[in-house]
């Protein structure tokens, strides 16, 4: 099972990721039947208004790429509000075909660096799916081989800046569960880092190991001495 499976999904973040959507709706005009309200006579909760929503707008936007650019802080802003850190890829899909993985990360970064907790843990959801490979549906993949393989390179020192402002966000909150979330978007390995990281990591290792049933994870990170 996927790292990504174990994981339950934060809660709470319905209230401000549903407004997100009903803005990104007006904007790519997808069909309003699968999301009104009542539909055969059933309310609909808001789990399922969120994903059937999510749904519908992505398959609209991807074929709209033009208007994913002009609107892109929106998209963007409605992807670290994702309450699902595996649906989410549907949004994180059209914005790596529309924006391109480098920007996209980019703007994930600055999320880390200047958002809200909510925002903080809307990235580490969305880092998963941040790679040039998720831009193409599986069946893309082998056509596309050595584009994703030289992108991929391109982003080493991209993924590095994204590794230094977890670690750094996660030093700098005392919020257990926001730390487990930030967790999963570094490494304790100095090898990943540059000179200048060592006191960082050091204190990153002395939280995890005073809480070794949450970084459990984090911990398995430590290069073998």
């Amino acid at each position: 099972m996927r790292l990504l499976e174990m994981i339950a999904d934060p809660p709470g973040r319905e209230a401000a990721f549903e407004p997100l959507l009903d803005q990104l709706a007006e904007i790519f005009d997808p069909d309003e039947g699968p999301w009104r309200p009542r539909l055969d006579g059933r309310e609909r909760g808001w789990y399922e208004r969120c994903e059937t929503k999510r749904l519908a707008i992505a398959r609209a936007a991807a074929q709209n790429l033009d208007g994913v650019r002009e609107h892109a802080d929106l998209v963007l802003s409605a992807i670290v509000h994702d309450i699902e850190r595996s649906g989410n890829r549907q949004l994180i899909q059209v914005a790596l075909r529309a924006l391109g993985a480098r920007a996209v990360l980019e703007a994930l970064i600055g999320y880390v660096e200047s958002g809200d907790a909510a925002e903080r843990t809307g990235v580490t959801m969305a880092m998963y799916w941040a790679r040039p490979v998720m831009a193409y549906d599986l069946r893309e993949v082998r056509e596309h081989r050595a584009e994703i393989e030289a992108a991929d390179r391109e982003l080493v020192e991209v993924r590095g800046r994204a590794r230094q402002a977890c670690l750094r966000a996660f030093l700098a909150t005392d919020d257990a569960a926001e730390r487990v979330e930030l967790s999963l978007c570094f490494t304790l390995d100095p090898g990943d880092y540059p000179a200048g990281w060592d006191a960082a990591l050091r204190r990153a290792v002395e939280v995890a190991l005073a809480d070794r049933d949450r970084f459990g994870r984090l911990l398995r990170t430590l290069s073998p001495e």
